[in-house]
């Protein structure tokens, strides 16, 4: 009797071993499907928060484009500007010229007519 009470005391002793090992397993399982979900977590969230950053990031070229777009349009615009600037400078510079010879001409015929005149 004394050696199955020894054999129950040393199976129950067992048993009690083995359900400390399996609430000790049990606990280290949520443990880590605690940590695994906070990972989980975190990967979404830096998942999120790369997209987000590549929409500004692809909105950011988007204007730079369009800025560059723009400037080059206004760098054309300006080239333009200029070209009929530098024509419209030299016809004014012909046209000058045209006038000085007219007015050399005039004055020499002022001075031929005075002449006459006096004569």
């Amino acid at each position: 009797m004394k050696q199955k009470e020894n054999e129950l005391d040393a199976k129950s002793m067992a048993l009690g071993t083995q359900a400390q090992q399996n609430a000790k397993t049990q606990q280290q399982q949520m443990e880590r499907a605690e940590k695994q979900d906070e990972l989980q977590k975190t990967l979404e969230n830096q998942q999120l928060d790369l997209e987000r950053r590549e929409k500004q990031l692809k909105d950011t070229i988007i204007e730079t484009e369009q800025r560059v777009k723009e400037l080059e349009k206004r760098v054309t615009d300006a080239d333009a500007r200029d070209k009929k600037l530098d024509k419209l400078e030299a016809k004014l510079k012909e046209f000058q010229a045209k006038l000085d010879n007219t007015e050399q001409h005039l004055t020499q015929r002022e001075k031929v007519l005075e002449e006459q005149r006096e004569s």
